[in-house]
């Protein structure tokens, strides 16, 4: 990943997943059909008589689900709200492949994605018109130099050798530095203190407050669920999801709002916010 190419991330950016590799477990059909137990072990010479063997074949239809695709899927869906696929058909066997391709996403995968491309030109969908960059996560390493090539961000992932961490980390790191939280969540403070400095000034008292005083226990509830709101938005800041981080900071807004004297209340909460943890 470049860094200029964070500063180019727009609403328009789209996440291309590869299917076989990525959702599909081609590699595992591919090694049955070559006689190995790893397709690492088919020699040279024999890949292209293996991949004759599957031309004019629904073969593509007939491959296992990887038990991470759902979750990889949901992964693109939380950060660009839809998926796409972008998948190579087999060599020489284009229309057919394609379409059992097609079959194999429609049943296997739910929601399905906003746009499915079968094509032998991956680098093609790298940009948008605007100029943003997609994303493709593909597990074929020249697939991912051509998209980069073309001004694209790639991922490398292949789901029988990597961790889905790996993709959820590099995607965090993308989004995160294109949409960071306005106030970002350090670690740091004691939450004794927060809630000591919420509760004071929410019940307008001098310090912590008597629990039997009614005026002091709906203190400490609202002083609680803005602690809460916070904890979530720097859980939300970390995983890059800014949407998230945007409601729980308006739910804060939202537990202040009627207070007679709101402008006590809401530099606390802002210094609590800069503060390092909670």
């Amino acid at each position: 990943m470049r860094a200029n190419d964070l500063k180019k991330i727009t609403q328009n950016t789209k996440i291309y997943l590869d299917m076989d590799g990525v959702l599909a477990d081609f590699f595992s059909e591919y090694s049955k059909v070559a006689g190995v137990k790893n397709y690492k072990d088919i020699p040279p010479a024999n890949v292209d008589p293996v991949l004759n063997k599957l031309v004019g074949t629904d073969f593509f239809a007939k491959l296992k689900k990887f038990a991470t695709a759902d979750t990889l899927v949901a992964l693109a869906i939380k950060y660009t709200g839809s998926y796409s696929i972008c998948s190579s058909p087999l060599r020489n066997d284009y229309a057919n492949s394609a379409k059992w391709k097609k079959v194999w996403l429609k049943k296997n995968l739910n929601p399905q994605p906003a746009s499915v491309e079968i094509t032998p030109n991956k680098g093609t969908f790298a940009v948008n018109a605007d100029g943003s960059p997609n994303i493709l996560i593909d597990d074929r390493g020249v697939n991912i130099v051509a998209w980069r090539s073309r001004g694209g961000i790639g991922i490398k992932y292949q789901a029988d050798e990597d961790s889905l961490d790996k993709v959820a980390t590099e995607l965090a790191k993308i989004f995160v530095a294109r949409y960071p939280v306005e106030e970002p969540i350090k670690e740091g403070i004691k939450s004794k203190a927060a809630l000591g400095a919420l509760m004071a000034v929410l019940s307008s008292s001098p310090a912590y407050g008597d629990s039997n005083n009614a005026q002091d226990t709906n203190a400490m509830q609202k002083a609680l669920i803005i602690l809460r709101s916070i904890e979530n938005m720097k859980d939300y800041s970390r995983e890059g999801a800014e949407a998230e981080a945007q409601q729980e900071f308006n739910n804060i807004m939202r537990a202040i709002q009627g207070m007679p004297d709101q402008s006590k209340v809401y530099p606390v909460i802002k210094d609590i916010i800069k503060q390092d943890t909670i």
